[in-house]
């Protein structure tokens, strides 16, 4: 995160371990299709080939500033949404929440979205920017595990047959969306925990003395952290 440090703890991890293994098999895994079909339809990429597949509505909520909420049900294990803005590099991301912060020292959110690491740890960090340029998804807000229904997911901007070699594929940043992970009713608010998988966060108490930004986080989950970073 772009505002430092979450801390994390060890009963928190524990209850991420245990959502994280009800939600693995509402993610289709393409390289266990047994047809180019159903690798094709069941591809987030495929999915969100013309935008949104499903209704939504930017909406101003009563404590939350703006949200968006689905126009139509949703099933579980859908691409919902994806999240667009400028490809930044890491270093020039930084640069820029150095400058939104100058310009506006009492701002509370960002919308700079740290895409992962490339699995073979060689190559460039990206950084999504929807600050200036992007769609509905910097409108969608954060909650904690017990009431968020859609999780982002990453996936690859270049299909996996496509003949372009691994220098090409590695510097090549990939795409973000917010996958539903249980069924979505009409009008309901779309909500994801804005600091991902806490089950892969390191474990480490608060340092006293420590002073970061904090975020006071409103979703009213039972297991509310109190704070989004």
């Amino acid at each position: 995160s772009m505002f430092g440090e979450v801390y994390i703890t060890a009963d928190m991890q524990a209850n991420e371990y245990k959502m994280q293994k009800e939600l693995q098999d509402l993610f289709f895994d393409a390289r266990s299709a047994h047809t180019e079909d159903d690798k094709r339809s069941n591809s987030f990429k495929y999915q969100l080939r013309h935008g949104a597949p499903f209704k939504l509505e930017v909406f101003h909520t009563t404590d939350r500033g703006w949200g968006v909420r689905a126009m139509e049900r949703i099933p579980s294990g859908k691409a919902v949404l994806e999240y667009c803005g400028e490809i930044l590099s890491s270093k020039v991301a930084r640069h820029r929440d150095k400058e939104y912060d100058q310009n506006d020292p009492q701002r509370e959110g960002t919308y700079l979205f740290d895409l992962s690491k490339p699995s073979d740890g060689r190559g460039p960090i990206f950084v999504i920017d929807a600050t200036r340029v992007g769609n509905a998804g910097r409108f969608v807000n954060h909650a904690c595990a017990e009431k968020r229904n859609v999780m982002a997911q990453g996936f690859s901007a270049i299909d996996e047959k496509s003949k372009v070699n691994a220098n090409v594929r590695r510097n090549t940043a990939g795409r973000i969306c917010l996958v539903s992970i249980r069924n979505i009713a009409k009008g309901e608010e779309l909500l994801y925990d804005y600091n991902g998988n806490l089950a892969e966060r390191k474990v480490e108490p608060k340092k006293p003395g420590t002073t970061t930004r904090t975020v006071s986080c409103l979703c009213g989950a039972k297991d509310c952290r109190g704070s989004i970073f």
